[in-house]
């Protein structure tokens, strides 16, 4: 097996990487995930990693997958397309009034 952390060889046995030190998810942890930041290994429900403090992602019933836009997402768009707005406004106005 290789240690998901470091990528040195280590035995399929093994529940921590002797390299590292990365306590590696088993076959029998089946509601564990690794840390996308430090790659430990995580309960699966966990809102925080406990080895790094790395905030998980949690996925709730009403995350949808479909790529439709969240209302915050659509919100932020028009926020930015209205400040690249005024700022234009204001150019093209400097401009007329020298």
């Amino acid at each position: 097996m290789i240690c998901p952390k470091c990528k040195n060889p280590i035995e399929d046995s093994a529940t921590v990487c002797e390299w590292c030190g990365v306590v590696l998810q088993t076959k029998t942890e089946k509601e564990t995930v690794f840390c996308p930041k430090c790659k430990n290994s995580v309960k699966e429900k966990s809102a925080t990693c406990e080895w790094c403090g790395y905030k998980m992602r949690i996925e709730t019933e009403n995350d949808n997958d479909d790529g439709i836009a969240s209302w915050s997402e659509i919100g932020k768009a028009i926020i930015i397309v209205l400040f690249i707005g005024l700022i234009i406004i204001a150019i093209i106005t400097i401009t007329i009034n020298k």
